[in-house]
């Protein structure tokens, strides 16, 4: 029918690495649902901005002790990640001694959930999801950040800190799990339109 879709870009919001740093070394009550959201969103900035979804379903064997091998649950597309120290340190802290391979890694959904209904693993990564957002705005106002940060801005956050590092389109593309490089592009867009505004400093 010759009938061609009309995108827009859409703002995304990320972290620079001082706004990063404000939130990872931000006071919080130990063990509160403030706690495990900025843990689980600084571990995701590092971890290849894994997605919510599949943060929240990460389970201890899928770690070998360097890498992360998970199925992603949006592209279905497997992916394997070497952990940074600032992410194991992450994980570690949530490990408890009498567990085992099948627990959680984070405590964020109901251990009694029965992961063979998708439905109620849906509904329960729903909910947790929206739990985790409500926390982060409280986070980000105590980190003194303006700008509108949800877990999603974790996946920004890795991509541009990636990019700017000099780590290649491609990497970030296949450790993203991102099925067509176009989708990857838009971050080197981000990194670009930075280093223009960096250049008026000769103005």
């Amino acid at each position: 029918m010759r009938y061609k879709l009309k995108t827009e870009s859409t703002t995304k919001n990320y972290l620079t690495d001082d706004e990063l740093a404000s939130i990872e070394n931000l006071h919080v009550e130990k063990g509160t649902p403030k706690e495990l959201a900025r843990n689980i969103f600084v571990f995701a900035c590092y971890a290849a901005g894994l997605r919510v979804s599949d943060v929240l379903q990460l389970r201890w064997k899928n770690f070998d002790g360097e890498k992360i091998i998970v199925q992603t649950q949006k592209t279905s597309s497997l992916v394997s990640i070497k952990v940074p120290n600032k992410a194991v340190e992450i994980m570690n802290y949530y490990k408890q001694i009498d567990g085992n391979e099948n627990d959680f890694i984070f405590p964020a959904l109901p251990i009694s959930l029965d992961c063979s209904n998708k439905n109620a693993v849906f509904s329960a990564v729903q909910i947790a999801s929206t739990n985790i957002n409500k926390q982060l705005k409280s986070v980000t106002f105590q980190a003194g950040i303006s700008k509108h940060i949800h877990m999603h801005c974790s996946r920004h956050s890795f991509a541009v800190r990636g990019l700017q590092r000099g780590m290649r389109i491609e990497y970030v593309s296949k450790l993203m799990g991102h099925k067509a490089i176009a989708t990857t592009q838009i971050y080197a867009k981000i990194v670009n339109e930075e280093l223009d505004k960096a250049m008026e400093i000769f103005n």
